[in-house]
């Protein structure tokens, strides 16, 4: 099994998504509303090229169950399947609580990490820039990473 860890703040959205949202005068209120749908669409063509669930990573998880996230990523039509969530280890990186649920699923083949943050690294992580989001190249790394060239 091929799995995407996903962050949301930076990822899903970006500071270029907020100022944009900001001088249309919409408003992002928490959940859904913070979730860009052209982030989306990049994360789903990586889940159609590769059959990859997701976990998430995101602080979000500490916030919302696995049904609302999921529920608030099908508002913008996100096609895949939140399978799971890494465990909250305060005080501990991102990158170990990846890799204390990697430990607990050995069914895993491969992974990718995407993540704004500095606190994760190695082969399988793709750093996104929080001002801009994810976008196509992050997804052709991904892509290469779990194997599809």
């Amino acid at each position: 099994m091929k799995v995407i860890f996903l962050d949301i703040d930076g990822v899903l959205n970006s500071w270029r998504f907020f100022k944009d949202a900001a001088a249309a005068g919409e408003r992002t209120p928490p959940g859904a509303a913070q979730i860009d749908k052209k982030s989306v669409r990049w994360l789903n063509r990586l889940i159609q090229d590769t059959n990859a669930k997701v976990v998430v990573s995101s602080t979000w998880r500490l916030i919302y169950s696995l049904g609302e996230l999921q529920t608030m990523l099908e508002s913008k039509n996100f096609i895949g399947s939140l399978i799971d969530r890494t465990p909250s280890l305060p005080g501990m990186p991102r990158g170990t609580e990846i890799a204390k649920w990697l430990l607990e699923h050995p069914e895993v083949t491969n992974h990718v990490a995407f993540d704004d943050g500095d606190d994760i690294d190695g082969p399988n992580f793709v750093w996104v820039d929080a001002r801009k989001g994810l976008k196509e190249r992050h997804i052709d790394s991904a892509a290469k990473i779990l194997g599809v060239p």
